[in-house]
């Protein structure tokens, strides 16, 4: 997604690094659960506040996300309906005037 967009090396990397809580508290869930079914135990204290932090993180990307979205639309719209029009020229073009025999 990033490699079609206009977005610059340090705006990826910055949402790069923002995203790596999401994934921590993946990770870690899963070693919890791999902990309960092995029977052993892993004490990290830091949990609520690494999901907070990782809630915060992925509701500030969505709001940037839809922002985004919101301000490219009409310019994608407009694109769309310039190749949909030169499209039904072009085939209308070609079925009022067929090629010479």
């Amino acid at each position: 997604m990033f490699a079609s967009s206009v977005m610059g090396f340090w705006a990826f990397l910055a949402f790069a690094v923002c995203s790596l809580p999401r994934q921590l508290v993946i990770v870690y869930t899963n070693v919890l659960f791999e902990d309960e079914a092995n029977g052993t135990s892993t004490k990290i204290e830091f949990t609520p506040v690494t999901v907070a932090f990782a809630i915060i993180i992925l509701i500030t990307y969505y709001g940037y996300l839809l922002k985004e979205m919101k301000r490219v639309t009409p310019e994608i719209i407009c694109q769309r309906r310039k190749a949909r029009q030169a499209k039904n020229s072009k085939d209308l073009s070609a079925v009022e005037s067929p090629a010479a025999d």
